[in-house]
Order: C-alpha cells, then structure tokens, then sequence
C-alpha cells in the first residue's frame, strides 16, 4: 500500500530467537556496562526513595476524575509509582548489593496488584470496563484488558526489572517473579494482539502518537519477557502493520503536527520502534534509509529556539529537555549530519532524571556517552510544506508561523498564528495548554480560552472565531523561499463571519518581523486584531507598543488599541510562563476592507 514502508518493501514478521535478542549490550543484563556518571544521579534519587511512602491510589483518587474531572492527583500518584520501581531498578542493577532491593519489591507489588495499568482517564476510551460497574475497577478472571499508553510504559517499566533482576527477584520471592510473567501476557501481550482501540487507526482511521509509543513499549516487553517465539512474532507483525499505518498518515517533510514535545512520543518513538525491530529481527527489518524516516529525525532541530525553547504551536509547552543521546543514535542510522549535530549542541540540557514512559530509551541513556558538541547552525528557514509550519531566523531574530487546519492532533483553533523570539526569548507567544483534565480531549474542548483563536495572535470578525475540525483551514499558500510567506485564512472561520478573503503575509528579515493582513468582508464589522505576550507592554507613542526584551510593535494609527490583561489561571501555564497574567493585545477596526501591517523590531 501507498506509504506504507514495512508493507512496501514485502517485509515480513521475523524475530530471533528469544536467547539471541540483544536489544542492549550484553554485558548492560546486570547493569555493569552503565556508565558512572550517568548513575550517579539515579543512584542519588533511588537512596531518596528508600524513606518515601509509595503512594496511595485510593477509591478517592479514582473517582475524582469520573466526579470532577481532575486528573493530576491519580496521574502524580500513578507516575510515582513507575518513577521508583524504574529508579530503584536501575540503582539496585547497577549496584549489586541488595540494598535497593526491598523498597523495589514493595513497589512492584503495588504495581502488580493494581486492578488495571490503563489511567481512570483513559479506562473507558481503551478498554470494556465503565466506571459505573464501580471504581476502583475490579476485573474478574478472564476478563480482557484493555490497553493505553500508561499501561505500555508500565508494562515496560516492568520488563526492565524482570530483564535486569528477574532471578534476584525469582529467588526473594518467587511468587512475585510469576505474577511479572503472568503480568506481560496478560495486561500487555494478548491487549495488544486483540484491541482494535483508537489508538490502532480502526477504519483506516488516521492515528497519532498513541500508536507508536504503544508499539515501542510493547516491542520491548515482547523482546526481553516473552520466551515464546510464535507470540513474539505476532507481535512483531502487528507491530509493523500499526508502524506502517502511522507513517502513512505523517507527511513527507516529517513535520509533526503535534508539535516538538509530542514529537518525543510520536515521530521519536517510531525510531525507538524501528530500533528495536532492528534488534528483535537480527537487522533483517532495517528501513532507516527511507526519506521520511529520515525526515522525521530532523524535524527537531527545525523547531528549535535555543537551548531548551522550541517553537510551540498547539498542546506544546515552551520548554522540554531534548533526549540527545536518542537524537544521535537517530542519526547514526539515518546518516543525518544535520541531526547529529543538533544532538552534540543540546545535549548539555539533557535531564538526568530517569522518564518512566520510555524505558528503552533511558537504558540507550545509560550506557552511551554524551553527544559530542561538534558545532551546529541552524537552518536559515525551516519549512514544512506538507505541515505548513515556516520557522525563519535572522540573527537575533525568529519567527515561527503555521497555516494547515484546525483538525490536527492536540489541535488548538490556530491557523495562521505565529510567535516571536529575540535572542531566543519569546515575545509574541503561543501560550500552548494548561493542565490536562476531563475537559481536554472532551466534546468541551474548546471552551478553554487557550485552544481559541481569540487567545493566538489571530484575528476575530465582529467576534466570530476559528472553528475546529479539519475543514477549517488555510489554503493557497505562497511561500517566497527566504523567510516569509502567504497564507489565505478565510477557510479556518466559519461562513457567518462573512468573510470574502483575509490573506496574512509574514516576514522576517535582520532587523525584525513584519505581519500584513489583508482582509475583504461582505459587510461592514468590528475586526479585533489580537497579539499575546506573558509581560506587560505599554504604550510609547501613537501606533508603537513597548514589548517585551525591549522590543517594539509598530501599528497603524487608525487601529484602536485596547491592552486585556487576564489571569491565566491554570497552574501548568504559570510554571511554563512565570506569571499569573497573560497580556492580549487587541487592535479593533470596524471596516469591510482593510490592509494593516505590524512591524515587530
């Protein structure tokens, strides 16, 4: 089929036996090829875990999401649980002594004794289960799991301690050994062969990183806890049907719609998959010379700010801590330069901690030098055609903007929005989202200020939005091919708001950015021009604005300008920001036509 590498390629399931998979280096079984100085700090955090409470996860905790739809309480709760059983796994490996053994008993029993590994967020969408059978679930025998994202990464965080500690631990306490065996069939293996859940793309359904980070970690427990090589191959081919099915649907300039943190879940994963069916399959399943595979590696750098800043369009926060050490084992098997150098340049804000969704990736961590810093330059332009996202730098200067419709992934109503940065610091922002909870990914989606166009660097007319859904989008779009382009928006707003055509050019050139809009009505209506920042600009003379890092926003005079400042009210947008206030700048016109430029310099 079209797009479709494995398939393409004639590639069928095949897998080693189970003896002779090496996923790792061999002599990592017992945790002796980890490098010191990456387990100092995980030795450091797993001697803090040895005092802590594990926590609670309480009949409380799981109806509060299905009473009030808060989450982060059993999320943090759940999280912690995996955070120690990997932590502790991983000290208690590198040490040998037994001195982390005890704790990490407790904590996978815990674990194992959790009725379902699916999030109380996620249990009615991925499994047969509902709340109203009663909470905390209780699964009779033979009744079938479901499976989410959560329950892969556990199953994972599982794997590890059975793959680095499974005859300590068959020695301690047999019992516990084999409810880890039982375990990976049960709650991963068979879940994974059977559902036919979102996440799998039913109906030829275009599916998102829920896919490949499933099939990462579900490649992992079937390579290193699966004896059973006809099962393994199951999985295997399964695997390669829902990898095949994910890449179809990603375009070819390997943009990811779902921004540059999602990446690390969909685009990254999918390399973390394609490695493992590497190893799994003795090198027989090797399609890392593909163009889009490739092109999915260097979509990262493309989005880059500096140092921890990357451009943030939709559910993206500001910030995240890039895996380098991942990023160049990327590259090494695309032959990408551009994204081995990007690894060497991020690698100083690679966190230590040890991120329990992807435990595969933090054992690569372990036992791999730092990226060496080699000397990267960033792309004068970065377009994503197929995506439609432009990023442009011109020396202290960036400007990030994007057209594509508001139907995407963790779509926000967006079309047209861009940022600013100077000397990597944002000043024109994408706020991204606030904390998750039962409203996020709900029919009410969009009654969070933070996913409306009113609340980008938009425009409104007579205060009709952006609507959602993939019909809403930008369309001829014009790109000058040296850091600016064209993008007709009239598309992304529904046909109430009357709106013959509104074109948005945007440029950036060395001393700054310029935004043209261009708009041409079917009646006379209050046109609301919207700029967002996380600091308070002020007035300093007429048509000028004193922006943020000393900047200034030139407008045309004729435009009313009013400053809204509001609190943003959500404690994720805080951190990310370091404020309680967003400031909208808004500029307001009632006009059936108008031809209005913003200058940022």
């Amino acid at each position: 089929m079209e797009g479709h590498i494995f398939e393409g390629r004639g590639m069928r399931a095949v897998t080693l036996p189970f003896e002779k998979i090496r996923v790792l280096p061999q002599e990592t079984r017992r945790g002796e090829g980890f490098l010191p100085r990456r387990m100092a700090p995980v030795v450091a955090a797993a001697e803090e875990m040895l005092g802590r409470e594990i926590p609670a996860i309480t009949k409380e905790l799981w109806e509060l999401f299905f009473t009030t739809g808060e989450r982060q309480r059993f999320d943090d709760a759940y999280i912690e649980r995996r955070t120690m059983l990997l932590t502790l796994t991983l000290a208690e490996s590198f040490e040998g002594q037994g001195r982390f053994l005890c704790k990490l008993c407790e904590v996978l029993g815990a674990i194992l004794d959790e009725p379902t590994w699916i999030l109380a967020a996620h249990l009615e969408a991925n499994s047969d289960y509902r709340a109203a059978e009663g909470l905390p679930p209780r699964l009779a025998p033979g009744r079938a799991h479901g499976l989410d994202i959560m329950a892969g990464a556990t199953g994972a965080c599982v794997a590890v301690t059975y793959y680095y500690l499974g005859d300590v631990i068959r020695g301690a306490d047999a019992g516990l050994y084999d409810k880890m065996g039982a375990a990976f069939r049960v709650r991963i293996i068979d879940p994974f062969l059977l559902s036919h859940a979102h996440w799998t793309g039913p109906e030829g359904r275009r599916v998102n990183n829920w896919c490949p980070w499933i099939v990462t970690n579900t490649l992992f427990v079937a390579a290193v806890a699966e004896p059973d090589d006809g099962k393994r191959r199951e999985v295997v081919k399964r695997a390669m049907h829902l990898l095949d099915h994910f890449i179809a649907g990603y375009p070819a300039d390997g943009g990811c719609d779902e921004g540059a943190s999602y990446w690390g879940a969909a685009g990254a994963a999918y390399y973390d998959a394609l490695e493992l069916l590497l190893h799994i399959s003795g090198g027989k399943l090797h399609i890392f010379d593909d163009p889009k595979v490739r092109a999915i590696g260097d979509y990262l750098p493309g989005c880059h700010i500096k140092e921890t800043r990357f451009v943030n369009f939709a559910d993206c926060p500001p910030r995240l801590a890039p895996d380098a050490t991942m990023l160049y084992h990327y590259s090494t098997l695309t032959h990408s330069e551009r994204l081995a150098a990007f690894a060497g340049a991020v690698a100083k804000y690679e966190e230590a901690s040890v991120a329990y969704s992807f435990p595969y990736r933090v054992l690569l961590r372990l036992y791999s030098e730092m990226p060496a810093d080699v000397g990267y330059t960033p792309e004068r332009n970065s377009y994503f055609p197929y995506l439609k996202v432009l990023v442009s730098r011109r020396g202290d200067y960036l400007l990030a903007s994007k057209g594509g419709h508001n139907g995407e992934s963790h779509n926000h109503n967006d079309v047209g929005n861009f940022l600013f940065c100077y000397r990597g610091e944002p000043v024109l922002i994408d706020t991204g989202c606030g904390v998750y909870s039962k409203i996020t990914f709900s029919e009410r989606r969009y009654e969070l200020y933070y996913m409306n166009s009113s609340y980008h660097n938009l425009l409104d007319f007579d205060g009709i939005q952006q609507r959602q859904g993939a019909a809403f989008a930008s369309r001829d779009e014009v790109y000058d091919g040296d850091g600016g382009w064209s993008l007709e928006l009239a598309g992304a707003y529904p046909g109430e708001a009357g709106i013959r055509s509104y074109r948005r050019a945007v440029s950036l050139d060395d001393t700054g950015a310029t935004v043209r809009d261009t708009f041409s009505l079917e009646r006379e209506e209050l046109v609301t021009f919207h700029f967002m920042c996380a600091a308070k600009p002020e007035p300093v003379g007429e048509g000028r604005i004193a922006l943020p890092l000393g900047r200034v926003l030139t407008f045309d005079p004729r435009l009313e300008y009013v400053l809204d400042a509001f609190p943003v009210s959500d404690t994720r947008l805080e951190r990310a920001w370091s404020t309680d206030t967003f400031y909208r700048l808004c500029f307001r016109v009632r006009a059936a036509a108008g031809d209005f430029t913003f200058r940022i310099e």
